[in-house]
């Protein structure tokens, strides 16, 4: 059996490999320019199970050259993606008659000495550490909104399959600096009635999260430029919504008061008292302004932590003056819920060097409200003599945890820095365990290194001030976040930093079985996906890596977490159509 183009249904091949014994499919990959490029080939019954990951494009044929490149035509390193050229004996000469397009996709081999071209396919793909092609999409005509590529058309295509939609148009506003969203417009038919909120719906059913609009405009017509083509600078900008959804309304005048300073510090219209600051937009950084506007208007002394604890307007008001031992359980505990509502399957962050996993908070927004979200954190912050001695025994321990909440896959990690360490490591336990990890995202990790663990200022500190008094005087008048913690804790956090920083110079990576999205951190004259790359032999599933504008310590500040929230919620968003299709 016999499949052509750059994708198949994986699980039609499957039903094949499955119940037909003694068939050979084959799945065949050519543009018309080359006829046939590649193939893969899977014999029944089930040899090579597919695992939901995708039908590979296979391995380049006879007589066939192909190159995946970057923008300025380098190779880029496996797991990496680029944009695949064709070479070879079969290639096409070019397009009859049309000399300018031959020009523009049949460009010269650099990498031949004998005047032959490469064409230029348009696909974006990367190279498995198997040797074999993926598919990932298409080059052209994409635009990038927080990182992610977007295909436009395939927006427009799902928002015109509605009977009642006559013309659609999908565009990326920037109508505040620095906030840009996907929007579509729509003209309905002509004797037809549909809503924005009715398209939106639709949307979200058919296509992956990064790809929903944020708004849909209803438009009597089109507006056209004078040569008649679609005039996006005249598109109106959509309307904001006057109210946030869901939470109660205010009944007194201090939640009228509180729900109003949430609402100014996330720049929403209106907060109800059950509204979760995190999932609404916040994180650590913006939690430090609340407070002190809290202290300033009201005269109620809270602090971040009590924020992780009660995020809600309801529950700040409620928290106690003297927050005790229950109160640094919740916020320095081992496991941190950040957010606990939604169905799907939980994501569980792995702390970054410091051991607090309060970083994490920002994420909330981008994934979803039915997206529970988890921090693993280290267990020294709140028992001091507590001492790890190994990654893997921090692995073990942080696993009894997460099965406290979901006790078997398949399982979602994600870490930063040393916490990547960490969550490989919990990666590799669980397929040693016979469980399955269905999402690893690492966030620009090292091995080994000891500029491997300094995730946040006061572990660089501390490496520098060898007196402690002196190192947390530092913390509290550099760091808003941890300024708040006891001398104490304070204590606590420079340990464990030190701790990790030992534990990570011995340890020496297993071999997890699963895909891995990787987030490099920009670093001037590093080669693209270099540090991904060094991840190759420790998986045996693909490595998409993707760049941050931003430095290590960076990571999770809001801009740069935007772009990595939508990323992850894109791969979740996956994750949970496949799911749906395999139970249907």
């Amino acid at each position: 059996m016999w499949t052509g183009g750059d994708v198949a249904a994986p699980a039609a091949v499957q039903r094949v490999l499955d119940h037909c014994p003694d068939t050979v499919l084959v799945h065949s990959y050519g543009p018309t320019e080359t006829t046939f490029a590649s193939h893969n080939q899977w014999f029944g019954t089930g040899e090579r199970a597919l695992r939901g990951t995708g039908l590979h494009l296979g391995r380049p044929m006879d007589n066939t050259r192909s190159h995946v490149l970057d923008d300025a035509l380098r190779p880029v390193p496996p797991g990496v993606p680029g944009e695949l050229y064709i070479a070879g004996s079969h290639l096409a000469r070019g397009y009859v008659g049309r000399a300018g397009l031959t020009a523009e996709r049949f460009v010269p081999d650099p990498f031949e000495g004998d005047g032959s071209r490469m064409y230029r396919t348009g696909d974006r793909v990367l190279w498995t550490p198997a040797g074999e092609l993926r598919f990932l999409g298409r080059a052209d005509g994409q635009i990038k909104l927080r990182g992610v590529r977007i295909e436009p058309g395939e927006v427009e295509r799902a928002l015109a399959a509605h009977p009642s939609v006559g013309q659609a148009l999908v565009v990326v506003r920037e109508d505040r600096p620095g906030e840009k969203s996907l929007v579509g417009y729509v003209v309905p038919r002509a004797g037809t009635a549909v809503t924005g909120a009715e398209l939106l719906a639709g949307a979200r059913a058919t296509l992956p999260e990064h790809l929903v609009p944020s708004a849909v405009v209803l438009l009597d017509a089109l507006p056209l430029t004078v040569n008649g083509k679609p005039d996006r600078a005249a598109l109106p900008a959509p309307h904001r919504p006057v109210s946030a959804e869901g939470g109660r309304r205010p009944r007194n005048a201090r939640e009228e008061v509180l729900c109003a300073l949430f609402a100014e510090i996330l720049d929403v219209p209106r907060v109800g008292i059950d509204d979760n600051f995190f999932a609404l937009g916040g994180h650590s950084l913006l939690g430090v302004r609340l407070v002190n506007r809290v202290r300033g208007v009201l005269g109620i002394e809270r602090t971040v932590r009590d924020l992780f604890r009660l995020p809600t307007p309801a529950g700040l008001l409620g928290a106690p003056d003297d927050e005790g031992e229950d109160g640094t359980a919740a916020a320095l505990g081992v496991l941190l819920p950040l957010s606990t509502r939604g169905a799907r399957r939980p994501l569980f962050c792995v702390h970054p060097g410091t051991g607090v996993g309060w970083s994490y908070a920002g994420l909330a927004r981008h994934l979803g409200d039915d997206q529970p979200l988890y921090a693993l954190q280290a267990r020294a912050l709140s028992e001091p003599g507590h001492r790890p001695r190994s990654v893997e025994a921090m692995a073990d321990d942080y696993l009894e945890q997460i099965r406290r909440i979901q006790p078997w896959g398949p399982y979602r990690l994600l870490g930063w820095s040393y916490g990547g360490l960490v969550a490989h490591t919990m990666a590799v336990r669980l397929r040693e365990a016979g469980e399955r990890v269905e999402l690893l995202a690492l966030m620009d990790v090292h091995q080994t290194g000891p500029g491997s663990v300094s995730v946040l200022p006061p572990e660089a500190r501390a490496e520098k001030a060898r007196d402690l008094a002196a190192a947390i005087e530092d913390i509290r008048r550099e760091d808003p976040v941890l300024a708040g913690f006891s001398d104490a804790e304070l204590h606590a956090v420079l340990r464990a930093s030190e701790t990790h920083a030992a534990l990570m110079a011995r340890h020496v990576p297993g071999v997890a079985d699963t895909d891995t999205v990787f987030f490099t951190a920009r670093r001037p004259g590093e080669r693209e996906g270099a540090l991904a790359a060094t991840w190759i032999p420790f998986t045996e599933g693909v490595i998409d890596n993707h760049t941050i504008e931003c430095g290590h310590l960076q990571m999770t500040e809001p801009k740069p977490l935007e772009t990595i929230g939508r990323i992850v919620a894109e791969k979740l968003s996956a994750l949970q159509k496949e799911e749906t299709r395999s139970q249907s």
